[in-house]
C-alpha cells in the first residue's frame, strides 16, 4: 500500500504538470514495477498460507530487503511530495512545476537501487516457483509409480 500511495502522488503530479522532467516519469516507472512485484509476493504469501511462503518473506525480511524497499519508496515519496502543488500558493506551485528538486545523479542512483530490489524480489519469486515445480514433479512421479504398481 505504501508504494501505491507514492504512485498516486506521483501520477497526480504528472497529470498537473505538462512538461514534467523525464526523471520523475522514469522514477515512477521503477516504483510501479517494484509495486507490482511486492503485490505479487503479498498475494502469493496470502494465498499460500504455508510455512514456505512465510519462510520466503521472513528470509527477505531478515536480509533487510523489505526494509530497503520501504526506505527507497520513502525517498521517492519525499521527491514526489517536494514537487507537489499547494492550494493557494501560485508562485511556489509555478516554481515547483519548473524546477526538479533533485540532481540527475541522485535520481539515477535511486532508480538503480529500485531496479536492484526488483531483481532480488523477482529472483525470490523464480526460486519459489522452481521449488513448487519440483514438488509437483515429485508428486507426479509418486502417482506414476503407484499407478504402475497397481497395474
Amino acid at each position: 500500500s505504501f508504494t501505491g500511495e507514492v504512485l498516486v502522488l506521483g501520477y497526480g503530479y504528472l497529470s498537473k504538470v505538462s512538461k514534467a522532467p523525464a526523471q520523475i516519469r522514469a522514477l515512477l516507472s521503477e516504483t510501479a514495477a517494484l509495486n507490482d512485484l511486492l503485490a505479487q509476493i503479498q498475494d502469493w504469501v496470502e494465498n499460500e498460507r504455508n510455512a514456505e511462503a512465510a519462510g520466503v518473506l521472513n528470509s527477505l525480511n531478515s536480509l533487510g530487503v523489505l526494509r530497503d524497499c520501504q526506505k527507497l519508496i520513502g525517498l521517492v515519496q519525499k521527491i514526489v511530495k517536494s514537487c507537489g502543488q499547494v492550494f493557494g500558493q501560485a508562485v511556489q506551485n509555478t516554481a515547483k512545476k519548473l524546477l526538479w528538486p533533485f540532481k540527475e545523479n541522485e535520481t539515477k542512483d535511486l532508480m538503480v537501487q529500485l531496479a536492484r530490489l526488483q531483481e532480488i524480489l523477482a529472483a525470490a519469486i523464480a526460486v519459489d516457483s522452481a521449488r513448487a515445480l519440483k514438488r509437483l514433479e515429485e508428486v507426479g512421479k509418486a502417482i506414476d509409480h503407484k499407478v504402475l504398481a497397481t497395474l
